[in-house]
């Protein structure tokens, strides 16, 4: 991974630039030379933007407009900061926020961008739930797709997208979803040496009622779209992690451990990877919630984040260049 200097518009390469360049859940990652950034955005849903520096919260930034209404906060660094890795997320530190999100239509200051990896490296793509976007760690979205570039070599790139109450079926409904999919992808995987695509999706997919046949055939949708688009990417399907109701069938009749073997014998099919994750979080007893999970039954906690993480970082291993 290299530096490079760049305008805004440059920078966020990972997410489709309009209509503002929206980072809800993936780090705007800075490297400054000087301690004053300058930040113009607007709230999209709530308003803060956590500042984290080499992965360890520093501050948060809270934007006090209205949705649509741009305003500029001046970040101030503390000494010590040049050179170092600065993060823009939407996160805060209190369990007590919700999801935080701005749209940044700007960044300037005296620091470079983080590009995007060369030719040489692997790119990986990461698309989840809540789970994914960090919800149960203290602090607040600190969970395992925060924590993974850090577990990972300088030859990985690493773009999580991930989003609350995201299902499977959201990527596939019609086909303008599954091309919005492709368009995000684009920017990451085009001239890269090795492209992996990590499905980590499907408990809010059993959680609304479908069946394994209907998990499967979007599943079928998702990864023809993506092949036909990049030949040559590989993928690794996860299945859900352990969760208090698992084994109680959702409206369909369905258990959450049925989707996961679907998903396991979609894997096999299409000679993919598969990732189980219920060996990441063992599910307990029935009506237990299992270790590593909080009280709401569902989102790891920060022990659980860590066996996530531990658990995919051999999977990933197999992939090294």
């Amino acid at each position: 991974m290299f530096l490079m200097s760049a305008t805004a518009a440059d920078s966020f390469w990972r997410t489709p630039p309009a209509p503002a360049i929206r980072a809800p859940f993936n780090a705007l990652r800075l490297i400054p030379g000087g301690l004053l950034l300058s930040v113009t955005a607007s709230p999209n849903s709530l308003t803060q933007v956590g500042v984290f520096i080499d992965g360890v919260f520093n501050q948060a930034v809270t934007w006090s407009g209205t949705v649509g209404v741009l305003e500029t906060k001046l970040i101030t660094l503390p000494a010590g900061s040049a050179g170092k890795l600065v993060e823009l997320v939407s996160a805060g530190t209190s369990a007590s926020l919700a999801a935080h999100c701005v749209d940044i239509t700007e960044v300037s200051g005296d620091f470079f961008y983080l590009s995007p990896p060369t030719s040489s490296d692997v790119q990986l793509v990461v698309w989840g739930d809540s789970i994914g976007v960090g919800t149960g760690a203290t602090p607040d979205f600190n969970g395992w797709n925060v924590l993974l570039p850090y577990s990972l070599s300088s030859n990985w790139g690493v773009y999580n997208s991930s989003g609350f109450g995201q299902q499977l079926v959201s990527m596939v409904l019609d086909a303008s979803r599954v091309a919005a999919t492709l368009a995000t992808l684009t920017p990451m995987f085009v001239g890269r040496t090795q492209n992996l695509f990590n499905l980590d999706l499907c408990t809010n997919d059993w959680a609304a009622g479908r069946t394994p046949t209907q998990v499967t055939a979007n599943l079928t949708t998702l990864r023809g779209a993506i092949v036909g688009a990049f030949p040559s990417v590989k993928f690794i399907w996860s299945s859900p992690v352990g969760r208090l109701n698992q084994m109680v069938p959702n409206v369909s009749g369905f258990t959450l451990v049925d989707i996961c073997n679907a998903i396991q014998a979609f894997a096999i099919a299409n000679g993919d990877t598969f990732n189980d994750g219920q060996t990441a979080i063992p599910p307990a007893a029935p009506g237990v919630i299992p270790p590593g999970i909080g009280a709401d039954g569902l989102h790891p906690t920060n022990l659980g984040h860590g066996w996530k993480l531990a658990q995919i970082l051999p999977v990933l291993a197999t992939f090294s260049p």
